[in-house]
């Protein structure tokens, strides 16, 4: 007897493949101007060619002279944010090494490497939760958001691979080398911290201890090639550079960005292009302040919950934690979506586990996070008005609502099953 697949199911695989489609459409052209679209690789790789010139980590106008150097130049807007980021010490000495190297080919062995840890982290998150490793690496390979971070020659690929680790390490009962990788992670990005949530209710020191391991060493690392007066550098600007990635406020999937995008007042992106809330002038908002408190009543609302869990930490509640932290967190970018793969993966495998709403859940949650490279587009024809910001917005509250609802719902499946 045959078995028919479902209209909405059908609807929903047209759709994605539609998708997926158009998307590769985007990374053909996009590759074929390899490798120029690839700015988040050149502003690290502009840096170690100017040390190796014998410039100064604390001159903030190395992206300038290093470009007329080299004949080539950042975007504007990177010139202001390359000499500023936090991270920037800790991934130096690679891209020191790969200085070495004609700029082609530099960035052809940085995109080998990511293709490297996409391939062992995709085979290792099978291996944890008990599946083939083929179909999750052909997962890995369709999506565009994976794409669209290689095509950027983004660090993402790095940070993403390190919170696995630490998640696969947690998972199998090793806390201090889950916090110590993850500790590596969050200081490359701060936000994989929040990963690390629901071990903390029964592995809470070791986890800590690790965290602070990772975390120190990976300062300490950087600082030894930057020195004491590099990291002073990045402290004495942080609020030059939050100041100056409102620019980028269109394209941020923040909470902060998500208010903005409601009733912020009018803001310039790198383009010179006025965008502002979509109730503005009507109505005004403060929407520094109110992310704040916003992001204080959801970590309120979410601790409460926490304190009363008994089980098991798993993926899913994994995910709930990390999507929280990727709404709170000021900046939040599409590529990371990339960071929520694991949890993802876990939610669909343990689909027919979950409530039908909780799967629908799933499948619209999956379209907005499988758009990476037209969004870019969709901010430029939407202005004045911040459209992505209030999608992607959106889509983190709904991924906050679905991990919510499925980790419930697995937990009293499990509740159920021990009383039987």
């Amino acid at each position: 007897m045959k078995t028919s697949i479902p209209w909405g199911r059908w609807a929903f695989l047209f759709l994605l493949c539609l998708i997926i489609g158009w998307e590769a459409i985007l990374a053909g052209y996009k590759l074929s101007e390899f490798p120029y679209q690839a700015v988040d690789f050149f502003q690290h790789d502009f840096l170690a060619r100017f040390l190796q010139q014998g410039g100064s980590f604390t001159d903030p106008s190395w992206p300038i002279r290093i470009g007329s150097t080299l004949g080539l130049r950042l975007p504007p807007s990177l010139e202001r944010t390359a000499p500023l980021l936090l991270y920037q010490p800790i991934v130096l000495p690679l891209f020191r090494v790969l200085a070495l190297f004609p700029m082609h080919v530099a960035y052809a062995i940085w995109l080998a490497i990511s293709l490297m840890l996409i391939g062992w982290t995709g085979w290792r998150i099978a291996r944890t939760l008990g599946v083939s490793p083929a179909p999750v690496l052909f997962a890995l390979g369709m999506w565009p958001a994976m794409w669209h971070v290689l095509l950027l020659g983004n660090i993402d690929v790095l940070t993403w691979a390190l919170m696995n680790a630490g998640w696969i390490a947690l998972l199998r009962g090793r806390p201090r080398w889950g916090g110590f990788w993850i500790g590596w992670a969050t200081a490359l990005k701060g936000f994989p911290i929040f990963a690390t949530v629901p071990w903390l209710r029964n592995s809470g020191r070791p986890l800590v201890e690790g965290l602070a391991i990772g975390i120190f060493t990976s300062i300490l690392w950087g600082t030894l090639w930057v020195g004491p007066t590099g990291e002073g550098f990045l402290l004495r600007h942080l609020t030059n550079y939050q100041m100056a990635l409102e620019m980028f406020m269109p394209a941020n999937n923040s909470l902060l960005a998500w208010l903005w995008a409601f009733a912020g007042p009018p803001i310039q992106d790198e383009k010179g292009v006025q965008f502002h809330g979509l109730l503005y002038p009507a109505f005004v908002l403060s929407p520094r302040p109110l992310s704040i408190l916003g992001a204080a009543f959801l970590l309120s609302l979410a601790g409460a919950w926490a304190r009363q869990q008994r089980g098991q930490p798993s993926l899913v509640e994994g995910g709930l934690w990390l999507s929280l932290g990727l709404l709170i967190w000021p900046i939040s970018w599409i590529n990371y979506h990339i960071y929520l793969f694991a949890p993802i993966t876990a939610l669909a495998l343990y689909g027919n586990r979950l409530r039908p709403m909780t799967r629908w859940m799933l499948r619209i949650t999956i379209i907005p996070l499988t758009i990476a490279l037209s969004y870019g587009a969709i901010t430029a024809i939407s202005a004045p008005y911040m459209t992505v910001s209030l999608l992607l917005g959106s889509t983190r509250l709904l991924l906050l609502g679905l991990f919510f609802r499925a980790a419930r719902e697995l937990q009293q499946r499990n509740r159920l099953g021990g009383e039987q």
